[in-house]
C-alpha cells in the first residue's frame, strides 16, 4: 500500500469512527468495562460489518459506518488494556 493511499484511508476511517463516537456518545465511557465485554462487542460489530459486506445491495456508507464500529471497539480494548497496564506499573 502506497504511503499516500494508506494516509487517506486512515484519514477517512477516522473521520467515520469520530462520527460514530459523536452518535454514541450518550451510551457514555467504556473504560470501566471488562476486556471481554469489550471483545464481545467487537465480534459483534464484525459480524454486522460481515452481514453489510454480503448483503445483496453493497451500500458503501454502510460498510464504512461499520468499519468505523470495529475500529472504535479495538481502540477501546487498546484503551482499557493501556491504562490497566499503567495503573499496575504505578502501583508498584
Amino acid at each position: 500500500m502506497g504511503r499516500v493511499r494508506g494516509r487517506e484511508m486512515v484519514r477517512r476511517l477516522s473521520q467515520y469512527q469520530l462520527l460514530k463516537l459523536s452518535e454514541n456518545s450518550h451510551k457514555g465511557g467504556w473504560i470501566d468495562e471488562s476486556l471481554e465485554w469489550l471483545l464481545t462487542r467487537l465480534l459483534d460489530e464484525v459480524q454486522e460489518l460481515k452481514a453489510e459486506i454480503r448483503a445483496p445491495y453493497r451500500d458503501p456508507e454502510l460498510i464504512a459506518r461499520e468499519c468505523a464500529d470495529v475500529a472504535n471497539f479495538a481502540g477501546m480494548i487498546l484503551d482499557v488494556a493501556m491504562r490497566g497496564s499503567r495503573e499496575k506499573n504505578n502501583n508498584t
